[in-house]
């Protein structure tokens, strides 16, 4: 039994709310490649595919697939057929199901960028064809995002529009029963095909059990842990930190703690707000916020500070260099008389609040305390509008929390002109930044990529709308009885979990 897990309500690959390796949809799905879990490197393996060969060009990927891989449901054999048809669906080239609206379709379309389509070469062969090279679609696409998961055409168009409440996949746990906002059953697929054996997957348990709860009533603080106390369940993550430090303790649990190194933190300044489009009062405000409080608050360990968007544990794109911003509440009070600012009164918020992990309440009560020292007014808005996302400069200060994945073009697109009303939440535009992100995702020589990448936050830094905070932890805990397994950026896999004798 895990959980409780908030329910997003929907479990297609490619219009979930994540398109990361979430549980449960990770042990549901599989795609061709994955990453393996429990290794702290970044090196994808074959899973669903026997081989992939890119061509000299990088305009096209020929892959072969595992013969013999049966589909949940008795949906059939996996071919071709299905891989083309769940490719050209997330990036939007055919419908979503029969007869969806024009509008509704692939929310990660990006992950396909530049697909022209995949060409059928035999029962278990084809090939994936692109107008350019388009390098996150083997960093990012085939091991790790959900858009890259494998789904059955049947199914989809048996299911139609239900289809996100009937996921079928063809990895080593099936789906039984779901009840919207309370429960899951998930049971070891008797047809599976094995391969995630290979990759050190388990697959230990007979059936899953997972506690739903609607993300908008999920309980928080010292309440997430009574469901594990209480023995209703074997697991539980994204708890508080205080309270798993205060059950490390116990020998009923095993407290775990994984950096989810590719996740940050970071408070948003809106940059189209009428009296913060001045620099000088954006520069005020970096300067007066102490990080060191706001993480402490966060409750994330010192060594997770983050200076800027990519992180030093990805390969290619950490800035070294990035400045590391110190409070200091003279020069914020200068350079707001330089900007001819005073009694300048601020909301802040935290856009999705009820699904953001640490202790946002805590920061933004901090953030307002820092600016309170230098003359600006901060009230904290407890729901935050829909506008204050979706209207540039209608709002103020957004303390916000990304999820990441491993490869900058990911950290770095949600800040560009087209994310503007959607995620970059400091409606902040640069058309250089633009230029060099699509340069990002086309460049394959790694040296190259990461001059990039640093260029792309130098601009950030420069623009003084984003200031970066930590990396996230996500702290759990099990049963003595059981041992979780985490991918790379410490996300559950519950099919790598296993029994340990307690």
């Amino acid at each position: 039994m895990v959980g409780p897990l908030g329910d997003g309500g929907n479990y297609d690959t490619v219009t979930n709310l994540f398109d990361y390796p979430q549980m449960p949809l990770s042990s549901i799905y599989e795609g061709l490649m994955a990453y393996p879990s429990g290794q702290s490197r970044w090196a994808a393996r074959n899973l669903l595919a026997r081989s992939i060969e890119k061509s000299p060009d990088g305009l096209a990927y020929r892959f072969v697939l595992r013969a013999g891989v049966q589909f949940h449901r008795g949906f059939g054999e996996l071919t071709a057929e299905d891989v083309k048809y769940s490719f050209e669906r997330a990036a939007g080239l055919v419908p979503l199901y029969p007869g969806a609206a024009k509008d509704n379709t692939s929310f990660y379309a990006a992950d396909f960028s530049d697909l022209t389509g995949v060409t059928v070469t035999g029962r278990y062969s084809g090939e994936i064809r692109f107008r350019k090279p388009f390098v996150p679609f083997e960093t990012i696409t085939l091991p790790f995002a959900s858009s890259g998961w494998i789904v059955s055409r049947k199914a989809i168009e048996k299911y139609g529009a239900s289809a996100s409440q009937n996921p079928v996949g063809t990895g080593p746990y099936e789906l039984v029963s779901y009840s919207p906002n309370s429960h899951m059953k998930l049971r070891r697929f008797a047809h599976y095909h094995g391969g995630n054996q290979e990759l050190g997957a388990h697959n230990a348990f007979d059936e899953i059990d997972l506690v739903l709860a609607p993300n908008s009533a999920r309980s928080s603080g010292q309440a997430l842990t009574v469901p594990i106390e209480s023995g209703e369940v074997d697991f539980a993550d994204t708890l508080g930190a205080l309270d798993v430090q205060l059950l490390a303790d116990d020998p009923r649990f095993t407290a775990y703690r994984p950096k989810q190194a590719l996740n940050s933190y970071f408070l948003a300044i809106d940059a189209q707000h009428p009296v913060l489009r001045d620099i000088r009062v954006r520069q005020a405000i970096r300067c007066a916020v102490d990080i060191e409080e706001i993480n402490l608050a966060n409750r994330v360990p010192p060594s997770s500070r983050l200076k800027a968007a990519v992180a030093r544990e990805l390969d290619v794109g950490y800035w070294p260099e990035a400045p590391s911003y110190e409070r200091d509440v003279g020069k914020a009070r200068r350079l707001l008389a330089q900007a001819g600012v005073r009694d300048l009164s601020l909301p802040i918020a935290t856009p999705n609040i009820s699904i953001t992990t640490g202790d946002p309440n805590a920061v933004m009560q901090v953030i307002q305390s820092n600016l309170k020292d230098v003359g600006i007014a901060v009230e904290i808005i407890a729901t935050a509008p829909d506008s204050f996302v979706s209207q540039p400069g209608a709002a103020g200060l957004l303390w916000g929390n990304f999820a990441g994945a491993p490869d900058p073009y990911f950290q770095l697109e949600w800040f560009t002109h087209d994310q503007l009303g959607v995620w970059n939440y400091a409606s902040w535009s640069e058309p250089e930044y633009d230029h060099l992100h699509d340069q990002l995702g086309t460049t394959t020589d790694p040296r190259q990529r990461k001059e990039i990448a640093v260029r792309m936050q130098r601009l950030m830094d420069s623009g003084s709308a984003y200031v970066f905070a930590s990396q996230a932890v996500n702290f759990g805990l099990s049963k003595s009885g059981v041992r979780a397994v985490f991918d790379g950026n410490g996300n559950p896999q519950l099919h790598y979990f296993y029994r340990v004798a307690s």
